[in-house]
Formats: structure tokens, sequence, C-alpha cells
């Protein structure tokens, strides 16, 4: 759903959140776009990753075989 935007809340510890607003005021980016940017850059490194690709197909076929034993 891109474009869509959905409202949620993170905890960060003390140090993660001075952190996080220091980078966002040197970039001059709001924490909502920096949280963004991180988390697609982390997916996109997770896609690249072999394991993660493994990991991912495991997990969708044992949710694919728990939904058909629903029905």
């Amino acid at each position: 759903m891109p474009g869509m935007t959905k409202q949620t809340a993170i905890r960060l510890t003390a140090e993660n959140l001075h952190l996080v607003q220091m980078a966002c005021r040197i970039e001059n980016i709001s924490m909502n776009t920096l949280v963004n940017r991180s988390i697609e850059m982390y997916v996109k490194q997770l896609r690249q990753d072999p394991d993660f690709k493994i990991r991912a197909r495991e997990l969708l076929e044992a949710e694919v075989a728990n939904f058909k034993n629903i029905l």
C-alpha cells in the first residue's frame, strides 16, 4: 500500500531518541522521514540476504499450510 500512511508508536531508549533527534536536526528531516528511510534501507538489505529469503519462504509456506487447515 505505497503512499498510505498509518500511525504507530515506537519505544526508543533515551540514547537512541537523542541520536535520532540529533540526526534529524543535522539532516533537517523529520523523525518520520528518518524512520521510514531507515526501514526502507533495512528491508532492502534483507531482500539481498539469501538466508532471509529462505526463512521468509519457510514462514510463508507454513502460513499457507495453516490457512489451508482452517478451511
